[in-house]
């Protein structure tokens, strides 16, 4: 298998290729659609969007840590192997469900390395999670930091991100994988993303990319 294009770095490290940057806030900005996720929570669930707003540091000016509003919206899958779950009365609704948090970035400013906490009544739960690569751009003459400037253009809205999570009381160690647009990320571009995990110097994300699966979403 040849080498990928992409530059993903293993998590809990710094990455050891030189062209690895932290994606910047604004970038982060928006509406991401999960496409692909080795988090079996996802397999009941479609049309997984995730929404970032940059907030205030905390303490004011004061701080170097990045807050970001996070909203994450799904609904459940309309599939017979999951109609017991629509059942139960609030899984019901083919209603859009939220998850509200907010996350704080590592001191100093690093936008590659976060802890996610709950708001209302999910105030007690936290999670830590970290870019593990990201890119796009709509023309060669912009491409991010998260790709070797030999790869050749994305598309317009062509923008990804590799995210990695932490193992927690309630969910094992996992990867999603984000698209800017609505219609996901090219065949090609996955594959790519697939062969960039296997190669990370993590053995756990090795593991992880021959877990990774597509998450159900309504045509755009």
């Amino acid at each position: 298998m040849s080498q990928s294009s992409i530059i993903l770095r293993p998590p809990n490290k710094p990455s050891s290729n030189a062209d690895w940057k932290p994606p910047p806030v604004d970038w982060l900005e928006g509406t991401w659609h999960v496409t692909h996720s080795t988090l079996s929570l996802w397999k009941t669930k479609k049309n997984v969007r995730i929404t970032y707003k940059a907030l205030p540091p905390f303490g004011g000016s004061t701080s170097s840590a990045h807050r970001l509003d996070d909203t994450v919206s799904y609904q459940w899958l309309n599939s017979e192997s999951y109609q017991w779950l629509k059942s139960i009365q609030w899984l019901s609704s083919d209603a859009v469900k939220t998850v509200h948090g907010i996350d704080t970035s590592s001191e100093g400013g690093d936008t590659s390395s976060w802890d996610w906490r709950g708001t209302g009544w999910l105030f007690f739960v936290t999670s830590h999670w970290e870019f593990l690569g990201w890119g796009g751009g709509d023309s060669s003459e912009d491409v991010s930091p998260g790709e070797d400037s030999s790869t050749s253009a994305l598309p317009a809205g062509g923008d990804w991100a590799v995210t990695y999570f932490a193992k927690t009381l309630f969910t094992p160690a996992g990867i999603d994988v984000y698209s800017r647009s609505e219609a996901g990320l090219s065949s090609a571009k996955v594959a790519e993303i697939r062969a960039a995990l296997a190669e990370v110097d993590d053995e756990d994300v090795r593991k992880l990319a021959g877990e990774i699966f597509e998450i159900a979403r309504d045509a755009p």
